[in-house]
């Protein structure tokens, strides 16, 4: 075969390109164990067309897994006896103890693989998708590893909040008890509000859920119950928002020493005998008048945030 490189500078060059070019080179070159050391150190992958002896040799698939965690799968098989350079590539690529069955059940190394990869659970040991700190570092990593956790600690409450935080849809594969917490919904569909779909029929219902879900995503309320169907939700949120503001109107005409008390208790708003303005005030004292003003128009104030941020959603 004619050779396309015919030195070590252009075997340098077309291998940042081309992880085939050393396949390309002269025989010469092919077999210069120093270049082929160099050219594996830019691109890792380069050693699937390198030598038969070079995929033997420790130190240039060491090299070149530590460039590239795939050239696992282009070493001779006695290499992945290797535990350092097995530690080293799942540090890289979590996915690469796929291509090491041997170290599926050695701990630190899964520990290492699902720290990367969080997925990479998939193909560790039965026994160690049973354990909880490989599992909970797996799931802050990837939420949808929780898919591969024992059925045990898919309905262990910390496990499944750390995994839904990361990813919402991960609610998926909780337990169908947990699909019914309601702390653990919220914070799924906080996270992402499609997670609706996987929650049980009674949080599908639920108010708060339902505003939390829809005010991440709006395509979430195809996922509410029926209740909330045909612009009821809409309709309900516009009702709740009208209602805070008829109470701030009402709220901002007494004088300030009217609600002296209240601003006390704040602290920081100054008496004054003009009508109280909540523009007019700091933005704690602001917030505290808001949230006085949600209890008096008989709403919790985290709610009323919420219908406003639907309201937005909805009508964008």
């Amino acid at each position: 075969m004619l050779a396309l490189y015919t030195s070590r500078e252009d075997v340098l060059r077309a291998i940042k390109r081309d992880r085939l070019a050393i396949a390309f080179a002269s025989p010469e070159l092919q077999e210069d164990r120093d270049l082929i050391l160099a050219v594996v150190q830019q691109n890792g992958l380069a050693l699937g067309a390198a030598l038969y002896k070079w995929r033997c040799d420790p130190q240039i698939v060491f090299a070149a897994v530590t460039n590239n965690a795939c050239a696992c799968m282009f070493s001779h098989e006695h290499l992945l006896w290797n535990r350092s350079m097995v530690l080293s590539a799942v540090s890289q690529n979590g996915f690469t103890l796929l291509v090491v069955p041997r170290f599926r059940d050695d701990r630190e190394v899964v520990l290492s693989a699902v720290a990367q990869s969080g997925s990479a659970l998939e193909f560790a040991a039965e026994e160690l998708c049973d354990d909880i700190n490989i599992v909970l570092s797996a799931v802050s990593q990837d939420g949808l590893a929780l898919e591969f956790a024992s059925e045990a600690l898919q309905d262990h409450r910390v496990v499944v909040l750390a995994a839904v935080r990361q990813n919402g849809r991960a609610l998926e594969f909780a337990s169908e008890f947990l699909c019914a917490d309601t702390e653990v919904v919220l914070a799924a569909v906080s996270e992402d509000g499609s997670a609706l779909e996987f929650a049980s029929v009674n949080l599908c219902d639920d108010v708060q859920v339902v505003l939390t879900a829809v005010a991440q995503d709006r395509a979430a309320l195809c996922w509410a119950s029926e209740k909330w169907a045909g612009g009821l939700l809409l309709a309900y949120v516009r009702s709740q928002v009208d209602l805070f503001f008829t109470c701030s109107t009402m709220f901002a005409g007494f004088s300030s020493r009217s609600v002296s008390s209240v601003a006390d208790t704040m602290g920081s708003v100054k008496r004054r005998r003009r009508p109280l303005n909540l523009l007019d005030v700091d933005e704690a004292t602001g917030t505290a008048l808001k949230r006085l003003i949600a209890e008096y128009a008989g709403m919790q104030f985290s709610q009323l945030t919420l219908c406003r941020a639907v309201l937005s959603q909805l009508l964008a």
